[in-house]
């Protein structure tokens, strides 16, 4: 009976271990739609995702719908190419963020000969998935940016819907000041982290 109930108690600690684990994925996801011009869906289309950087390449064929997913994948700058009979080719260069995941839709061109439009420039990636706020910081903005010390919480205080009000200690040594989506940080984060 003893080792029944080991065997049990093991099993539950495995299993939250392992929907921990699962939870730390640094995984995005990509969706879009592909029209002719006159706005009608392209069902069969084949899409393209090519990571330069690693090599890594996928294809997935737009459904009845017109639409194409590539979920789970890891974060990069990928080139997404996007080719259907009678249509040009056309092709997006975009840069999909850690948990954000993006939407690139496609309008393809009839095609009167053998042409492909390439659309220079980085395509927006639209997040109309959930309602996450977020943005991408890369080495040059922080670099650039005028902070005394490289404190990470000034860093922070320039995403959107951030208040950071400096680095008031309270009499209840509570070192947060401040807000994130107009909650207070002690409604979203719990006293024994800090």
């Amino acid at each position: 009976m003893n080792s029944s109930l080991r065997m049990i108690a093991g099993m539950v600690a495995f299993a939250a271990i392992c929907s921990t684990l699962t939870a730390q994925t640094a995984t995005t996801a990509l969706r879009g739609s592909v029209i002719d011009p006159s706005g009608a869906v392209v069902a069969g289309a084949a899409v393209d995702l090519d990571n330069p950087a690693t090599g890594q390449q996928i294809t997935r064929r737009t459904d009845g719908k017109g639409e194409y997913v590539f979920s789970p994948i890891d974060p990069g700058e990928y080139l997404i190419k996007v080719s259907a009979p009678g249509f040009a080719n056309q092709s997006k260069q975009a840069e999909i963020l850690v948990n954000q995941p993006a939407t690139i839709n496609f309008a393809l061109g009839t095609q009167a000969s053998a042409t492909t439009i390439d659309v220079s420039g980085t395509a927006q990636t639209l997040n109309v998935t959930d309602a996450t706020i977020g943005n991408s910081v890369g080495n040059q903005t922080i670099e650039a940016l005028p902070m005394e010390g490289r404190n990470v919480p000034d860093l922070l205080s320039i995403q959107p819907g951030v208040l950071y009000l400096g680095r008031v200690i309270n009499q209840n040594n509570d070192s947060r000041s401040g807000a994130v989506a107009g909650a207070r940080s002690d409604q979203t984060q719990p006293k024994s982290f800090v």
